[in-house]
C-alpha cells in the first residue's frame, strides 16, 4: 500500500524515474545535451556559476538544473523563480555524489540533501 507516501516522477526520452517516500519528495532526469548552456541564465545565480567545473561544464550545469527541478517538486509551490528561490550549495563535479540544496520560496526555507548520478546519456537527481 502507498497510503501515507509521497511520490514524484520524471521522464525524458523513453526513460522514467520514480521516487516514493514518507515525506514530500522529488526527482528529475534529463537527457545529456549542451542545450543547457543556452538557458543557464534562467536558473543559475552568480554564486552557483562560480562553482561550475569548466572541464565538465554541461554535466555540472545539468546537475544544477535537475537539482532545482527536484527542489521545485519537493516544495510544491507556484511562483518559484529558479534563480532566486532555489539554491544549490557548491560541490565538486563527480559522476555521482550528494550535495545540499535549499529553497527560499516558503517561510520554512528548508535545506535538503540531494543525490545525483551522471550516466553517458542522462543526469538524475533525487531527494536523499
Amino acid at each position: 500500500s502507498t497510503q501515507g507516501y509521497s511520490s514524484a516522477a520524471s521522464d525524458v526520452y523513453k526513460r522514467q524515474a520514480v521516487i516514493l517516500d514518507k515525506r514530500p519528495t522529488g526527482i528529475d532526469i534529463e537527457y545529456r545535451s549542451d542545450r543547457i548552456l543556452k538557458i543557464r541564465s534562467r536558473f543559475m545565480n552568480p554564486e552557483e556559476e562560480a562553482g561550475i567545473d569548466l572541464e565538465h561544464e554541461v554535466e555540472h550545469l545539468l546537475i544544477h538544473w535537475c537539482a532545482k527541478e527536484t527542489l521545485f517538486k519537493i516544495i510544491g509551490q507556484e511562483g518559484v523563480d529558479f534563480q532566486k528561490h532555489l539554491h544549490v550549495n557548491p560541490f565538486p563535479y563527480l559522476s555521482s555524489g550528494t550535495f545540499k540544496g535549499r529553497e527560499t520560496r516558503t517561510e520554512a526555507c528548508r535545506e535538503y540533501e540531494l543525490a545525483y548520478q551522471v550516466t553517458p546519456d542522462y543526469v538524475l537527481t533525487w531527494l536523499k
